[in-house]
């Protein structure tokens, strides 16, 4: 798998190749001038012989990590991208959040969950420090093939960061893009789409930061600023 990635050039985070041993369990991405360290973690292997490979969630080390990776100077921000909870359940465990809380607290500026299969909720979090931080428990399904609304429906999140010379980045706004597999292919669900559909990812993500699949980001992220710009001078943010 992290050879297939490598050819279409996509990163890979939280496993490493049997040889390559010494790589780390992170990538650093320059994303629009904003410096985002990516981790991935598990709380479980299928195979307890490549538990060398992987980083587990619930360790001193992980905690270490985010803390380390927080305080560089040549990061912005850090995502953590954590493989949990309990297959199609659409609730997320108490451990689920004590652990996305401890990596915020630790320096994350977002937790964005997978491996239920199932659509979980998101949380704004507020850090003992005042930082206003992001979880989501879990993204839902996108490729993999299992059958019923709970198990096709996912979504797209959409995590807007700005920063100054002197600060690390800050979530200025949060959008999601409703998805809904049909066989092989991925389809973005949109206002005149599956009412189904869509009441079931209200039930996590609520109304308003909905973003249709052409709509523009900008006008979800900062609804207000984007209007009264708009009301002055008539250009987009």
């Amino acid at each position: 798998s992290i050879k297939a990635a490598r050819v279409v050039g996509i990163p890979t985070v939280g496993t490493k190749s049997s040889d390559e041993p010494n790589s780390d369990f992170f990538k650093i991405i320059n994303i629009k001038n904003i410096r985002v360290a990516f981790i991935g973690c598990t709380e479980f292997v299928n195979l307890s012989e490549n538990e060398s490979q992987v980083l587990f969630c619930e360790t001193d080390y992980m905690i270490k990590l985010i803390k380390d990776l927080s305080s560089r100077s040549d990061v912005d921000a850090v995502i953590v991208l954590p493989h949990w909870g309990v297959e199609y359940s659409t609730e997320p465990k108490e451990y689920q959040k004590e652990y996305g809380h401890n990596f915020l607290e630790a320096g994350a500026t977002a937790v964005v969950g997978s491996h239920p299969h199932v659509l979980e909720p998101w949380e704004k979090y507020i850090t003992k420090n005042g930082r206003e931080t992001l979880i989501i428990y879990s993204l839902g399904n996108f490729v993999a093939g299992q059958s019923g609304l709970e198990k096709q429906a996912g979504t797209v999140a959409y995590i807007g960061l700005s920063k100054d010379k002197l600060n690390k980045a800050k979530i200025y706004g949060v959008a999601y893009t409703p998805t809904f597999r049909v066989g092989n292919s991925i389809m973005p669900i949109g206002k005149n789409d599956s009412q189904e559909v869509l009441n079931h990812v209200y039930e996590m993500y609520g109304h308003k930061a909905r973003l249709e699949p052409n709509g523009n980001i900008n006008e979800t992220f900062c609804p207000d600023t984007y209007k009264s710009v708009l009301e002055n001078n008539g250009h987009t943010i």
